[in-house]
Formats: structure tokens, C-alpha cells, sequence
């Protein structure tokens, strides 16, 4: 089902694979059939928009468990799951399948960067911006609650914090911590924008500079 199969062979295990994935016992015979490195080469261009979501959501549920987050990034799937959330400004989020996929990468990058060396590696993918944009009113009903994990796990690091602050997340969450946001998200919402104000073991000059930002009087 690599990039050499035809697309409807691709399409057709892809499917297989996502709906298998469904199953907990069945992501363990996933990972030991050596499914990781092919998931990550069809979520590249060349691959179709369907064949595109079977395997971000197939990744996003091997994600859910911790003992695979290693074993995803090592075979490259950051890169290709940030280009799956599309340019900051990208008109195509008016469109439906579009929102699924977008969705999806970012639930997949969400459990990833649970893992510290992963929440690095999305953000030098310049995973951030595009976070931010689903935060945005208008973005599918889920998004923001997953970007607001998502963000709130990468903010623990300091210098990442930095960077999200500076991409425009602030009033953003700040928008989230009340109605009509879904409980839920208020809570992960206040506590990302705590993360940012406790500043405190950061590199020098952090509290300041997000002071500037207005984080600190959060």
C-alpha cells in the first residue's frame, strides 16, 4: 500500500487499516506489521485527500499510545502531519473534507507532542501558526479544543511558549476561557495561559519579553 501501489489499492488498505485501527489489540499487530513508515509516506502531496486522512487517523490512534510516540516521529510523520494543517491563511478550510483532514492531523500531533522531543520537532516543523489558526471563530467544532491541548502541551516548553505567544495565541485563549466555549476547553484554555505566565525557569529575558506580549497579566 506504499506510494508505489495504485490509488485504489491505497484507498482500498488504507480504509482497512483506519477502521482496523479502531481496535486496541489491533494497533499493536499494526505497528509489529512495520505500518508506520508507509502510513507516514501516504500523508505526502502525491497522495490523494482520502488516502491522505485513512492515514493521519490511523497514525492518531497508534499515537494514543505512548509506547508508539517515538516510533512515529523517528519515521518522519511531524513534517508531513504540520503541511496536513495547511497555511495559516488557507481558504480551503471552507471546505468540509478539507476541516476532517485538517482535524485529524492536529488530533495526531496532539497525542505526539506529549513526548518533549516530539512538542521540539513540531515546532521547528512550524507546527504553531497553523495551530493558532484553528483557535480562530470559524474553525470546525472540535478544532479549537484540540489546538488548545495541542498548544498547551508545547507550551511547557518555555522558548515554544515564546512562540506561540507571539503568533497571536493570547487573545485567542483568553476568547476560549468562557461561553460559548465547551467547558472543557475553558479549563485546558485557562491552564495553557497559566503555562505562559509562569514564565519562571525559562531563558533569560522570557518573563519580560512575554510581559510585552501581555501573557504575564493573564
Amino acid at each position: 500500500m506504499g506510494p508505489g501501489a495504485t490509488a485504489y489499492v491505497q484507498l482500498s488498505a488504507g480504509a482497512a487499516l483506519a477502521n482496523l485501527s479502531h481496535y486496541g489489540a489491533n494497533t499493536v499487530m499494526i505497528v509489529a506489521a512495520g505500518a508506520i513508515p508507509v502510513l507516514v509516506q501516504l500523508l505526502g502531496s502525491v497522495s490523494s485527500a482520502e488516502v491522505q486522512l485513512y492515514a493521519a487517523d490511523t497514525l492518531k490512534r497508534l499515537a494514543k499510545d505512548t509506547v508508539n510516540l517515538v516510533a512515529i516521529a523517528a519515521a518522519g510523520a511531524i513534517p508531513p502531519l504540520v503541511q496536513l494543517l495547511g497555511p495559516a491563511s488557507s481558504a480551503d478550510l471552507l471546505h468540509c473534507k478539507t476541516l476532517i483532514i485538517l482535524e485529524t492531523a492536529a488530533v495526531a500531533l496532539m497525542y505526539l507532542v506529549q513526548n518533549e522531543a516530539n512538542g521540539v520537532s513540531a515546532a521547528a516543523a512550524s507546527a504553531v501558526p497553523p495551530l493558532v489558526q484553528l483557535l480562530r471563530p470559524g474553525s470546525c467544532e472540535r478544532a479549537p479544543g484540540v489546538a488548545v491541548a495541542a498548544l498547551g502541551l508545547l507550551a511547557h516548553n518555555p522558548n515554544i511558549a515564546l512562540t506561540i505567544a507571539s503568533a497571536g495565541a493570547i487573545p485567542l485563549l483568553r476568547h476560549l476561557t468562557g461561553p460559548p466555549a465547551p467547558e472543557d476547553v475553558q479549563v485546558v484554555a485557562a491552564a495553557t495561559l497559566e503555562a505562559f505566565a509562569r514564565a519562571e525557569g525559562g531563558p533569560a529575558g522570557l518573563v519580560h519579553e512575554m510581559s510585552a506580549l501581555g501573557v504575564a497579566s493573564c
